[in-house]
C-alpha cells in the first residue's frame, strides 16, 4: 500500500490529466449508455408502427451518442496516453538518477541483461498501473454519479434504488 500511495505522489503533477481522462471517460459510457437507450427506444417505438414524426427524437439521440461516443473515446485515449507517457518519462528519469551513481560498484555482482529486465518490467508495472488500477474505478463512480443524477431529476426513490 505504501508503494501505491507513493507512486500516486509522483504522478501528482499529472493529477489534471488523470481527471481529463476519467471525465472524458465518463462522457465515452455516458454516450454509450444512451445509444443503448435511444437505440432500444426507437426500436421499440418503431415496432408499433407510429407517424415517422414520432420518431424523430429516437433517430437524433442514435445519431448524437453515435457521432459522439467515438469521438470521446478516441480523446480519452489520446489523454490517457500521454499522460501515461509523461508519468513514465518522470520515473525512468528518476530511476536513472538513483541507478547510474551505484552502476559499477554496487551492481558488479548482477549481469546487465538481469538489471536492465527488471527495470523494464517494473516500469512496464507501473505503466499498467494507472490504466487498470486508477483509471476505470474513477470513470465507473463518475457514471454512477451521473446515472444518479439523470435518475433524480426524473424520480429520487428511484434514484434511490
Amino acid at each position: 500500500m505504501r508503494r501505491l500511495v507513493r507512486l500516486l505522489v509522483l504522478a501528482g503533477p499529472y493529477a489534471g490529466w488523470a481527471l481529463l481522462a476519467a471525465v472524458l471517460g465518463t462522457l465515452t459510457v455516458g454516450f454509450g449508455v444512451s445509444l443503448m437507450v435511444a437505440g432500444g427506444w426507437l426500436i421499440s417505438t418503431a415496432a408499433l408502427q407510429p407517424h415517422l414524426g414520432d420518431l424523430a427524437m429516437g433517430v437524433l439521440g442514435v445519431r448524437v451518442s453515435g457521432t459522439f461516443r467515438p469521438a470521446f473515446r478516441y480523446t480519452e485515449r489520446l489523454v490517457t496516453h500521454v499522460a501515461t507517457f509523461r508519468l513514465l518519462t518522470q520515473l525512468r528519469t528518476w530511476l536513472y538518477t538513483r541507478v547510474e551513481p551505484l552502476a559499477p560498484s554496487h551492481l558488479a555482482h548482477q549481469r546487465s541483461g538481469d538489471v536492465l529486465a527488471r527495470l523494464v518490467s517494473d516500469l512496464e508495472a507501473v505503466e499498467q498501473l494507472y490504466a487498470r488500477a486508477v483509471h476505470p474505478p474513477a470513470v465507473a463512480l463518475g457514471v454512477l454519479a451521473g446515472v444518479i443524477a439523470l435518475l433524480g431529476a426524473w424520480s429520487w426513490p428511484m434514484a434511490g434504488l
